[in-house]
Order: structure tokens, then sequence, then C-alpha cells
């Protein structure tokens, strides 16, 4: 018997959703009262599986909240489910059509929840990315002959303070 996946479609304002095999859709807002009523939509559902694209982390509210009541959800890989979406010949883009797409590619490609990141995880993460970040911002730095402090520019000329 097949699972039921609902592939949701993630924007900064709204989350479309689509149960296969059922059919069902829905279109909720992105905030943790659209997340809720998204939750109520998979439960009357019964959906085994919330599956949504990682969207420069607008899908981390709803990941969290589904996955805090009990809801499995797998994050994959945009890429992967675009391209997927192209081998299928499906090249129009629109959020019914990638939800779909993505309940598709859940199935296909059997995925399993995924472990949301604990909140030192998400921090320690966090710290990474500034570290890398600066460690950029020096090389540059170190490249141009320019230093900047809380004092000012530093460097072998005046000309990089004006």
């Amino acid at each position: 018997m097949a699972r039921i996946i609902c592939g949701v479609d993630v924007s900064s304002i709204s989350l479309e959703a689509f149960v296969a095999p059922h059919g069902a859709t829905g279109s909720f807002h992105n905030t943790v009262e659209g997340v809720t009523t998204l939750l109520e939509f998979c439960q009357q559902q019964q959906v085994e599986l919330v599956t949504m694209e990682a969207t420069g982390g607008y899908e981390k509210k709803a990941v969290q909240l589904l996955w805090a009541e009990g809801v499995g959800v797998a994050v994959p890989n945009p890429r992967g489910v675009r391209e997927f979406a192209k081998s299928l010949g499906l090249l129009e883009k629109t959020d019914r059509i990638d939800a779909r797409v993505i309940a598709r590619f859940a199935e296909v490609k059997k995925c399993e929840p995924s472990v949301p990141a604990s909140a030192e995880q998400q921090r320690l993460k966090a710290l990474s990315r500034r570290l890398q970040r600066l460690s950029k911002l020096a090389a540059d730095q170190k490249t141009s002959g320019t230093w900047w402090t809380s004092r000012g520019c530093l460097g072998p000329s005046t000309q990089c303070c004006k």
C-alpha cells in the first residue's frame, strides 16, 4: 500500500500542499497559525510524511512545529527535486505543481523523515557561518592591504580612509 505523503512548496508567505495519492490540496500562510492549520489538514488526510524543500530558511518554522507535534518531515535538496521534475517533462513552475512534484519525489525516492537540528546545533551552525564570513573578510583585507579596526582604517596609506 502506498504511503500518504504531503508535498509542500514553501515560500516566505505561503505553504502550498498536495497529498499523494489522494490529490487533496491546501494553501496555508507561512505563520505559526498557518502551520497549525497545515498540521490539522495533514491529520485529516492521515499523512505519514510531510516533505518540503529547503528554501533558504523559510521552511524551518514549519519543520520545527510539525516535528514538535510528532509529524515526520523530510527536507530534500531543491536541486534534486527540480531535476526530478525535469525528468518527468514538467518544465512549468507554479506552487501547486511544485507541491505535487515534491510529493511524487518523496514517494519515488522513498524519503524518510529527517531530525531537525537542536537549538545547540543551530547555534553552532550560525557561529560557523559567522567564522567563515570573518575569515573571508580578513583574507580580503589582507589582499587589499587594508585593515579596519574600531579605531578606523589601518593600511599602507591613508587612501583607504577616504
